[in-house]
């Protein structure tokens, strides 16, 4: 069974979560340069760190349309239902953020599994807990 909770169907504090994230993203790739990335002058990897970050931008915004759907079909929201979108968002940013990578703005040489392995998953592991903390304190602070 699972526990029924709330969800923020506001689309101000849902962009701003979006934003936030792409922010985010844009940083932790431009600054900290993760995934051996030295290689890459400054201009190819602040093209590849702006185009991931849009392209995880646009993917949250959907999310936010599904997760209004959803919220608006059954009149409740559970845990599932957060999973649900958040999985696809998952889904969404591994293809989008793939598709940049094999691009000619990346150029990049690993294939879907290597890529998944050594580059999607460890982004998502620190990115996962700011999107949590986001939508909980933007709950929050919508119902107060």
């Amino acid at each position: 069974m699972t526990k029924e909770s709330q969800v923020n169907i506001s689309l101000k504090y849902n962009l701003f979560i979006g934003l936030t994230i792409g922010v985010w993203l844009f940083i932790f790739l431009f600054l900290i340069k993760p995934f051996k990335q030295e290689r890459l002058d400054d201009i190819q990897l602040f093209y590849i760190a702006i185009s991931m970050c849009l392209v995880t931008i646009l993917c949250y915004f959907i999310i936010i349309f599904i997760q209004n759907n959803l919220y608006k079909k059954f009149k409740k929201w559970n845990s599932q239902y957060e999973t649900t979108v958040i999985s696809i968002f998952l889904l969404l940013t591994l293809v989008g953020n793939f598709t940049i990578y094999k691009s000619n703005i990346a150029s990049g040489s690993y294939n879907l599994q290597t890529f998944f392995l050594k580059n999607y998953l460890p982004t998502c592991l620190i990115l996962l807990p700011i999107v949590f903390i986001l939508r909980k304190y933007f709950l929050k602070l919508s119902n107060s």
